[in-house]
């Protein structure tokens, strides 16, 4: 689990797929991360994601990777997109 500092995105990068289920069953979501979890920015967190998935599996970039948010402003929009795909392509 990882922080972007620069909006408090939460990151969660698994390889089983199991992050999403965690994070939107409960009611309330409370993330404890060290200091040295925590990116300073989004352009450091995309060469970090990469470097992860390389070093771990030789993969471009994880398969599961989740980003999570606060609760929408009311000044937002309503509109949310999403894409999930179960097959490795």
């Amino acid at each position: 689990m990882r922080l972007c500092a620069e909006t408090g995105t939460l990151v969660m990068v698994t390889n089983e797929g199991n992050g999403r289920m965690v994070s939107t069953m409960p009611d309330l979501h409370v993330a404890v991360v060290g200091i040295d979890k925590i990116i300073p920015d989004w352009e450091s967190l995309t060469v970090f994601l990469k470097l992860l998935a390389r070093s771990a599996t030789g993969q471009k970039l994880s398969t599961y990777t989740q980003f999570i948010t606060g609760p929408r402003r009311a000044e937002e929009e309503t509109c949310r997109a999403s894409r999930a795909s179960n097959s490795p392509t």
